[in-house]
């Protein structure tokens, strides 16, 4: 069977090899230059660096990503490596204990902080629960696995429409603990009045924030783990990319697709930028599913109600723009961060981001329209362990300093062959 993959993020490259490896003519087409999609690497003088600071998920013993690449062969390349994030507002901060003391220490801390609102607290990590036990038992097969997941479901089904903000208003009544659970959405440019409130505790899972939260406990289903990736992204894309071209798999850059050729009622092929035409029995599109549907494919050659129910429901996000800098500094110098820490300098996120939106930016220092994210990289047990790929030749031979200026928050990262970096 001949396939079209368009794009060659993690999910493109993903479908690429597992089809090649199930014996297909597999063709992977990507628009830019470099592989990877928001996954790949920018390189520049001898540094590397992701595009973010990726903190991913199911990347650890029997997860569904580790299960993959020992599917495809290649997980010996890719090294999972514990980590955590740490939040800094304005007035407090959230930091990784020196001990897990137990599962709930940030809810506990919280409630210190914030005291009336510790009725609000327990309803809000009560739907936490609720919706990682979903996560985790969506797709489980057999009549109990679905049982299960209804009892979890039922009692949060009427909150499926609500917005983030609506799901905050219900729990918490400052902005300063609100900010705790929205000021992510900083990263999507999204408001919390749009965007969906049951995804808040997904991307506010606890294991971001301390790796030895165990990730099976109660009576609950298990969760997913948190960790870096050793050497970057930039290692799974090259497994992925790897694995697949081993069997056969034609991965061409340059290639923007514009359009899907549609024969009869079935998918024939795809068109591109340079004009060139590739035929196909399916086309696999790993995102931009608007943008496929009706731009590529054509609404007219799908369904009414598919449109309607599948295609004009789906939420998207703002870009952010970055700079990267590489600095060569000093690794003997120590200093005791946080692997990721996000640095907020307002409680109003909704306000900032709108500003964003609107195009107003300046480096107030008075907290409110200032928008910040400081992030101090990962330590010597981060992505760039006993990497050197990534160094430059310099007097010290260091890791890369990154700084990224976004529309909403700005961060550094600073990473090192052995130890953290003093900021400079």
């Amino acid at each position: 069977m001949r396939v079209v993959v368009i794009g060659t993020g993690l999910a493109g490259l993903t479908s690429t090899a597992l089809l090649s490896k199930a014996g297909h003519d597999v063709t992977a087409l990507e628009q830019h230059e470099q592989i990877g999609g928001v996954t790949a690497s920018l390189e520049r003088g001898g540094y590397r660096w992701d595009w973010g600071q990726m903190l991913v998920p199911d990347f650890g013993p029997a997860e569904p990503a580790r299960q993959i690449l020992e599917e495809l062969g290649v997980s010996d390349e890719v090294h999972a490596v514990a980590g955590y994030r740490e939040n800094y507002f304005p007035d407090f901060r959230i930091q990784h204990p020196p001990e897990c003391l137990r599962v709930y220490w940030q809810k506990d801390h919280f409630k210190k902080l914030f005291p009336e609102d510790a009725a609000g607290l327990d309803r809000y990590y009560e739907i936490y629960d609720r919706i990682h036990d979903v996560s985790s038992l969506l797709g489980g097969k057999g009549l109990t696995a679905k049982l299960r997941l209804w009892g979890k479901l039922l009692p949060i089904v009427r909150k499926k429409a609500w917005s983030a903000q609506q799901l905050m208003d219900s729990c918490f009544s400052g902005k300063e603990l609100q900010a705790v659970f929205t000021a992510i959405l900083a990263d999507y440019v999204a408001s919390p009045k749009v965007f969906p409130g049951l995804l808040i505790p997904v991307i506010n899972a606890e294991g971001q924030c301390d790796e030895r939260v165990p990730l099976q406990y109660g009576r609950h289903e298990r969760r997913q783990s948190w960790t870096y990736i050793e050497n970057g992204m930039g290692a799974i894309v090259n497994a992925l990319a790897g694995a697949a071209r081993a069997r056969g798999a034609d991965i061409r850059t340059g290639e923007a697709v514009t359009g899907v050729r549609v024969e009869a009622g079935r998918v024939a092929g795809v068109t591109t930028s340079s004009g060139a035409e590739y035929g196909a029995d399916v086309v696999v599109a790993s995102g931009g599913a608007r943008e496929l549907s009706e731009g590529l494919v054509g609404r007219e050659h799908l369904p009414a109600d598919f449109l309607q129910t599948h295609v004009a429901p789906l939420f998207t996000t703002e870009s952010v723009f970055m700079l990267h800098l590489g600095v060569d500094c000093d690794p003997s110098i120590p200093q005791a961060v946080s692997d990721l820490c996000y640095h907020y300098l307002t409680h109003d996120i909704d306000e900032s981001v709108r500003m964003c939106q609107d195009g107003v930016y300046h480096e107030g220092n008075d907290g409110k329209q200032a928008r910040g994210r400081e992030d101090p990289g990962r330590d010597a047990q981060g992505l760039t362990r006993d990497s050197h790929q990534v160094a430059t030749a310099t007097e010290h031979g260091t890791r890369p300093r990154v700084l990224r200026l976004t529309r909403v928050a700005v961060w550094c990262t600073q990473e090192t062959g052995g130890r953290r970096c003093a900021p400079s």
